[in-house]
């Protein structure tokens, strides 16, 4: 922030103009530019004698508006664990395009994605864990059409992957996957909430662990499921809510109590969340925000803090408080 400080100016315009430019971190790990302003805009935000303030461009990051713009039973919800040696990091997307440039750049360089959300609008955000030598390989999936979608999804269940996550957005199924061969894993495609939690209960009487859920057209959730190892002797529950406040205080309860969300999302105004405790030690937290960017700066907190995971996120708009 120091060396920018003087022409912050400058840089937040060259970035908002340039449409594919690729910013280098530290690390080496390319960025988009509006990621870069997130940076950015925290320098801004530390130096209020600093010009532009922060509010004139923080509006352009993941469609983010000014405040009386959004509902305020629309969020991001995110839910983040400590994991030992872990090594993050997060891109933000403003078009299927880019995430499918992102799942590439990001697969090449090692990286798994855990976790994917995408905002209603387009944009997408995605959490990823660099994996060390001798790491499982990895595969994803983008369809438009559904069918096509859970197709690939079997395929890639019977050569022994299993799902990190899906989402749905943007017209468009995506899905990562981890070679995991020693674990015994399903899927399921439901119709309607009410077949879904029908699902979620034969799930949890049989003691599976709910890997990932989305959310897409004509009511359809599809759900993957790992059945538990010897050493995984975790304990599970699940919410299944149209309001707002339950959710909050639900997630917030199960934090307190040494739970973390596996999977989390929303349709049909309805929000689905899944929760484990099986890391004795392990701290997580849950995050929900109504504007995108003070979401993405939840994130980053969680990088600086170093050891963290996202292990869910989602983004949905609530009917009821």
């Amino acid at each position: 922030c120091r060396e920018c400080a003087p022409y912050l100016a400058r840089v937040v315009q060259g970035l908002s103009a340039a449409a594919q430019l690729a910013v280098r971190s530290d690390s080496g790990i390319p960025v988009t530019p509006k990621e870069a302003l997130i940076h950015l805009q925290r320098c801004a935000c530390a130096a209020p004698a600093l010009e532009p303030r922060a509010e004139k461009f923080s509006d352009h990051l993941l469609d983010d508006v000014r405040d009386g713009d959004v509902e305020d039973t629309c969020l991001w919800f995110g839910w983040l664990r400590t994991v030992s040696g872990g090594s993050g990091a997060y891109t933000a997307s403003s078009t299927l395009a880019q995430l499918v440039w992102a799942l590439e750049d990001r697969s090449a360089r090692g990286f798994h994605l855990f976790s994917l959300a995408e905002s209603g609008s387009g944009a997408w955000l995605g959490w990823w864990e660099a994996v060390g030598g001798g790491a499982s390989q990895s595969a994803w999936i983008v369809e438009e059409d559904a069918e096509a979608f859970v197709e690939a999804l079997e395929a890639s269940r019977a050569e022994g992957f299993v799902a990190t996550t899906i989402a749905h957005g943007a017209g468009a199924w995506v899905a990562w996957l981890i070679e995991t061969p020693e674990l015994s894993s399903r899927w399921v495609s439901a119709g309607s909430v009410a077949e879904l939690l029908g699902e979620l209960r034969a799930a949890a009487d049989r003691g599976e662990r709910l890997q990932t859920l989305a959310h897409g057209p004509q009511g359809r959730w599809v759900a993957w499921f790992t059945t538990r190892t010897m050493e995984d002797v975790g304990k599970s529950t699940y919410i299944i809510t149209p309001l707002k406040r339950d959710l909050e205080t639900f997630s917030k309860r199960m934090v307190d109590q040494g739970y973390y969300a596996t999977a989390a999302a929303f349709g049909d105004g309805t929000f689905v969340a899944w929760f484990e405790s099986d890391s004795p030690g392990s701290t997580s937290i849950f995050a929900a925000e109504r504007r995108g960017l003070d979401f993405l700066l939840s994130l980053d907190r969680a990088l600086d803090r170093g050891s963290w995971m996202a292990t869910a996120m989602a983004w949905g708009c609530f009917e009821g408080s």
